[in-house]
């Protein structure tokens, strides 16, 4: 499955190489309330998040009781990704992360 970077959620399960290579419909910032990551497949894997300055902003592990299934990390006051801060998927390692806002 390729990126869908449009609509809500945002669906990635590719790397991006910058901001540009996330290819959204819009420049808008986003206020990211929930990253769901869906059938990380083993213990030990990850994905990570990070600006342009190579700064995570969001990261997750899997472990053995959640492999294969989902896992949620919730952001009550709004994770802002944004062109600005040139936010971009660094590394997931298998699955799908899940861009609520």
């Amino acid at each position: 499955m390729a990126n869908q970077m449009s609509g809500d959620p945002l669906i990635m399960d590719s790397t991006t190489a910058n901001w540009a290579a996330n290819a959204l419909p819009g420049t808008q910032a986003l206020a990211v309330s929930k990253i769901t990551w869906s059938n990380p497949t083993t213990a030990a894997h990850t994905f990570s998040i990070v600006d342009s300055a190579g700064t995570t902003l969001a990261t997750g592990i899997c472990n053995a009781g959640n492999a294969g299934g989902q896992i949620d990390f919730l952001f009550p006051k709004g994770l802002l990704l944004s062109k600005a801060n040139g936010w971009r998927l660094s590394q997931i390692s298998s699955g799908s992360v899940y861009l609520y806002f």
